[in-house]
């Protein structure tokens, strides 16, 4: 198993952060530069300068790993939280009200065979006796299916984005 598999998928990542989601994990997804490509002169050897006899940059290639912003002094525009479980479950919301008090819809997580025949997180809110609401998350990545459903909640104004 991978960090990468206990973590939220870059997209996720991208539009919780997008969303206004506060940006507090343990772990991110950084944009680090990888390669940085100097200006060579028409000789094909000489590094181009500029007027203060500095390298001139022609490019700089990018990557995307998971790891900590200040071990590589990243900018805050080039890092995503990659959110754990355990930090999704303390911005998820345990219960949505329903207009009922003493039965709002409750959080409801499985892990569980999928009709496709694989084990999957299975997650939804339902409420006692009285049914779900409309929207259920199938995932193989148990923090993929808390952005999701973080996602679904907020973009339908059934909870607040969290800050």
């Amino acid at each position: 198993m991978n960090l990468s598999d206990i973590v939220t998928s870059l997209d996720l990542s991208k539009k919780l952060k997008e969303l206004g989601v506060k940006q507090e994990s343990l772990v991110y997804w950084l944009n680090i530069e990888d390669i940085i490509h100097m200006k060579v002169k028409d000789n094909g050897w000489e590094i181009e300068e500029d007027e203060n006899g500095k390298a001139i940059i022609d490019k700089i290639d990018y990557r995307i790993e998971l790891g900590n912003p200040l071990a590589y002094n990243i900018l805050k525009e080039n890092t995503w939280s990659a959110f754990t479980a355990s930090e999704l479950l303390e911005i998820l919301p345990k219960i949505i009200e329903s207009g009922d008090k003493y039965h709002p819809y409750q959080l409801t997580i499985k892990w569980e065979l999928h009709y496709s025949g694989d084990m999957m997180w299975h997650i939804k809110y339902e409420k006692y006796n009285d049914g779900e609401l409309d929207y259920i998350i199938y995932c193989e990545n148990v923090s993929n299916v808390l952005a999701k459903m973080i996602i679904y909640l907020i973009e339908n104004k059934l909870m607040e984005t969290p800050k």
